[in-house]
């Protein structure tokens, strides 16, 4: 895998209203239809996340996280296979599954304004997962908690957030609400170091 580049975490929170416990990354779900207006097009980063406030909904967390952003001209929010599956299928656990995945790549992509490390905010996640819970080539679901994944980014120069306990709170919500822990391992092979390293 590339060497870590500098950690700098963007402030991903709790308060995004995930929704109810037990409906895993639903409204994560409806961000994407609604920031897309139901429409598997790229669209304008401004208006996507105007379409996310008008609707009363945060607008930080899905563009800056989530989605992979770029500049075709004006900054705009990409369709990717993400966006797709959020509007031809309901929310369930393949979404969530998904959606963990790509805030997993790190790859936010550039937009007119950010700063270098925007592009890449959740990367100590992404070195979290090969490193600790892939390591042996078997998943290990059971680390995945907030006390686990403080140590891990707090041990690592790259490291340069100030908040790595919220960090680590954060993510392992996200960990607990897509279910993530309780996957076996016949099923997260392509979580492996081969496949993410191409990403990085």
């Amino acid at each position: 895998m590339a060497s870590p580049r500098n950690w700098r975490p963007g402030s991903f929170t709790k308060n995004f209203s995930w929704g109810k416990p037990g409906a895993g990354l639903s409204h994560l779900h409806e961000a994407i239809n609604v920031a897309f207006g139901g429409k598997a097009l790229d669209v304008e980063r401004n208006s996507a996340r105007q379409r996310l406030r008008t609707a009363g909904m945060n607008d930080y967390i899905p563009a800056n996280f989530f989605l992979l952003n770029r500049v075709n001209g004006a900054s705009v929010v990409v369709a990717d296979e993400l966006v797709r599956t959020a509007l031809s299928h309901s929310a369930d656990t393949s979404f969530d599954r998904l959606a963990v995945f790509a805030l997993h790549l790190s790859l936010a992509g550039t937009w007119q304004g950010a700063r270098p490390e925007q592009r890449y905010p959740a990367e100590w996640a992404k070195h979290f997962i090969v490193s600790r819970v892939f390591a042996s080539g078997q998943w290990n679901g059971s680390i995945m908690h907030a006390t686990e994944i403080e140590s891990f980014i707090s041990s690592y120069p790259e490291y340069s957030g100030v908040w790595a306990k919220k960090a680590s709170t954060n993510l392992s919500y996200i960990y607990e609400l897509s279910n993530i822990k309780g996957l076996k391992s016949g099923l997260t092979e392509r979580w492996g170091e081969r496949d993410i390293s191409r990403f990085g």
